[in-house]
């Protein structure tokens, strides 16, 4: 397998790993809800964000001949 690729696939192994604890974070920890309204927003964007990332990198590992 060709380095650029082992790359985008950890790099895709990382940013997923990331998401999936800030949405834990989001969706379950109580601090969470004491956060002001702008901070939990914020934080929804970048969540929101990194799934565009993920989908994004997901695509162009899926379009290489591995």
């Amino acid at each position: 397998m060709e380095e650029h690729i082992k790359r985008m696939i950890d790099e895709f192994n990382q940013l997923e790993e990331r998401a999936s604890k800030l949405n834990l974070f989001i969706e379950t920890n109580d601090i969470f809800k004491t956060l002001p309204k702008e901070k939990q927003d914020l934080m929804r964007l970048q969540l929101q964000g990194m799934r565009v990332y993920e989908y994004a990198l997901n695509k162009r590992i899926a379009l290489e001949d591995i």
